[in-house]
């Protein structure tokens, strides 16, 4: 479970690779049970990064 969960978030941060991808093939390795709080903290981690990155854009004007 670890294991996955660092080897998601690594493919995330170094290679971008579209994020609805992972979720499928997460949900389908970790099961239903895990599915719905892989999705939560996705959705929660686009969010964020979505904030973020127009915070940087705002600083960079």
């Amino acid at each position: 479970m670890f294991i996955l969960a660092t080897i998601w978030k690594l493919l995330l941060d170094l290679f971008k690779i579209d994020i609805l991808l992972l979720i499928v093939i997460a949900g389908t390795i970790l099961g239903y049970d895990n599915f719905f709080s892989i999705v939560a903290e996705a959705t929660f981690t686009i969010i964020t990064s979505l904030t973020s990155n127009k915070r940087h854009r705002r600083t960079r004007r």
